[in-house]
């Protein structure tokens, strides 16, 4: 089984998600060829560095553009034609030909789109999955051109029925995360509950205030590690100031940090956020800025595995600090999030493929 994945990376997220994908499909088909190719690396390759830039720091300080082109968008038609189609059209053919995929798998509506233009004008037969990486309803996840879909959420499995997809051709396979966060649990409950873990996806975006932390640094029955990700302006900032708080930059063992800690405050990513879930880690979940992961938000409050800081004049400290010494609210969230793992078939997506395969 011949398998190309198209992600890029704005944000960690995507590229998380095809190393998952990836993992999966080795786990049970040893002997498949996958590539992940990054969309804007095979479109730009000599600005593709450039435009990641650009994109992390409107991210990071200038949010309110992002979100008024995101809310702009939200119900456009991205089926029609694309801005520089026949480059995009040449550039996929070469990638195609070259690897000669039986399945194409998109986990960007960017590489959606790309790939729909050579479906639509070279080889409409070329099965087309797209796995969509938050729990978004915008329509940039929406394209005819989409034969199958891996959904988040039972929830946007119903969003893209109302939309004319055929339910059958949509799996609830949740966010996928790779390997090491499977079965990432404790083996048993401790009776105190001390062990906090603070994330801010792959750029970094934690809590800015310094009270925060220097509270934390104060109180020796909280052990804190900080995870900072690619943020190494912030890592150099931060590390030595506060000499009884764990300061991480970019790591590999995220799973390990989830499996002992006993509660997670993090921005709420669609990646990280089932990462804790597959890990049942507790989730206080930082304000949202970005319109998608307003929904991821929605997600974890209506679910009932953790709780959302809608208001930045919250005293974070005191939602932390209390939710860590309540072990009935602790023990409500875990069960909620036992439940909401149990609802995807992540490991079903090997067999998915294979089968799609088998009926080309």
């Amino acid at each position: 089984m011949n398998v190309l994945i198209l992600s890029g990376s704005f944000g960690m997220g995507h590229n998380s998600v095809s190393k998952a994908i990836k993992q999966k499909i080795f786990k049970t088909y040893p002997h498949s060829k996958v590539y992940i190719q990054d969309i804007i690396k095979l479109i730009a390759p000599k600005s593709y560095k450039t435009i990641y830039n650009s994109f992390n720091f409107l991210v990071k300080h200038c949010k309110g553009y992002y979100n008024i082109y995101h809310k702009l968008t939200k119900n456009f038609n991205f089926n029609g034609n694309v801005f520089l189609e026949n480059y995009i059209l040449l550039k996929i053919s070469e990638l195609i030909n070259e690897k000669q995929p039986d399945i194409i798998i998109s986990t960007l509506p960017l590489c959606t789109i790309c790939a729909s233009v050579y479906k639509r004008r070279v080889n409409k037969n070329i099965p087309l999955i797209t796995c969509i990486t938050d729990i978004s309803k915008h329509n940039e996840w929406y394209n005819t051109y989409t034969d199958y879909y891996f959904a988040p959420t039972f929830q946007i499995k119903n969003a893209l029925v109302s939309k004319g997809f055929n339910c059958e051709n949509i799996f609830v396979t949740g966010i996928p995360v790779t390997q090491n966060f499977i079965n990432n649990t404790k083996v048993t409950e401790k009776a105190v509950n001390n062990n906090l873990l603070i994330m801010g996806g792959g750029l970094g975006l934690i809590p800015k205030a310094n009270d925060f932390y220097r509270k934390l640094n104060n109180n020796l029955d909280v052990k804190t590690t900080i995870i900072l990700g690619n943020n190494e302006e912030l890592y150099s900032e931060m590390k030595g100031r506060y000499p009884n708080l764990n300061i991480i930059g970019y790591t590999n063992k995220v799973a390990e940090y989830m499996k002992y800690a006993d509660l997670i405050v993090t921005k709420p990513g669609g990646v990280s956020m089932f990462e804790a879930i597959h890990s049942e880690l507790p989730i206080i979940c930082l304000k949202p800025y970005l319109n998608q992961e307003k929904h991821n938000a929605f997600f974890i409050e209506n679910e009932g595995i953790g709780k959302v800081v809608w208001s930045s004049k919250d005293d974070l400290i005191n939602i932390v600090i209390k939710t860590l010494k309540s072990n009935l609210k602790l023990k409500y969230y875990k069960n909620n999030l036992k439940r909401v793992k149990n609802q995807f078939s992540i490991e079903q997506i090997p067999c998915l493929l294979n089968n799609l395969k088998e009926s080309i």
